[in-house]
């Protein structure tokens, strides 16, 4: 039997997948190299409770309960188990359970990291996916752009000054502080934009080409009848941006400041010439996700 023949089958369920649809066929290939097959007997453990979750399993034959903070949840072909808290360091499993004969592809968490930095499109198609689930729940939106926790001091000249350009990133939660190499290389690539309240940002249906960084001020992103107050350190329009999905909310200033415009090609150059920054990034949009969800 051939190496061809033997991937065929992986290859084929991971194009069914959420994370992977958007994947060639050989970047598929690449990701199935580094799955393995397990067979599992009715009531085994497919994952075990306070255990860390260093993998994923991908259902390709029959059903298995995820134990979760209130209760448990079946799933099975096409489900997916300890995604997307295999990217989040220290996340603990909370459980899961064959309910019958299961076929599955295992994927440790290291080998799709060793994948995703030997080929950005890998990266670039989970943060897509990631960023498109951030996207549709307003409340997981919510988590993922808000800003610092301390108030963002004035920065005199900030609007011309590349340095403090680089302090307004280092205040985003969303950009890890071992990432510097990276905000500088932003901070290079981007200007600030001095903002006075009642001025929008985008309307609902907006096409989504980047998001915004607070430096000082403050923007409400309303949604419906759910609004949220987003000051400095906030990523609003990131994950929109990230799923190249339309605007379903509606952003505005209503404290004067100056923002951080960031437009996507930037970005996405940014986030391919600096791997770490990329991959935080998918750990900071899966820990403000269910791992309840089904996908």
């Amino acid at each position: 039997m051939t190496s061809r023949a033997i991937l065929a089958g992986p290859t084929v369920h991971l194009g069914t997948l959420g994370p992977f649809r958007r994947l060639s066929p050989a970047h598929l290939v690449l990701v199935a190299l580094e799955t393995e097959e397990v067979a599992l007997e009715a009531e085994a453990w497919l994952t075990r409770r306070g255990v860390e979750q260093k993998a994923m399993h991908m259902i390709v034959d029959g059903h298995v309960r995820v134990f979760t903070a209130d209760g448990s949840v079946v799933t099975g072909p096409g489900g997916l188990v300890g995604f997307p808290d295999l990217f989040v360091p220290g996340a603990v499993a909370l459980g899961a359970l064959t309910d019958s004969e299961v076929v599955a592809l295992r994927l440790d968490t290291d080998l799709l990291r060793d994948v995703c930095e030997r080929n950005f499109t890998v990266l670039g198609s989970l943060l897509t996916f990631l960023a498109g689930l951030v996207a549709e729940d307003f409340a997981a939106a919510e988590r993922v752009i808000a800003g610092s926790a301390e108030e963002a001091s004035a920065y005199p000249g900030a609007a011309r000054d590349r340095v403090l350009r680089m302090l307004a990133l280092q205040r985003a939660p969303a950009f890890p502080l071992e990432s510097m190499d990276a905000l500088a290389d932003l901070a290079g690539r981007i200007h600030a934009t001095d903002v006075a309240a009642g001025d929008v940002l985008w309307e609902r249906g907006d096409v989504s080409e980047g998001f915004w960084v607070v430096g000082s001020g403050a923007v409400t992103v309303t949604r419906g009848e759910h609004a949220v107050r987003v000051g400095a350190g906030g990523i609003p329009g990131l994950p929109e941006t990230l799923a190249g999905s339309p605007r379903e909310d509606r952003a505005e200033v209503v404290e004067p400041g100056f923002l951080l415009p960031v437009d996507v090609d930037s970005f996405m150059d940014v986030l391919e010439d600096h791997f770490e920054l990329a991959f935080s990034l998918l750990g900071w949009m899966a820990r403000h996700l269910s791992s309840e969800s089904t996908f």
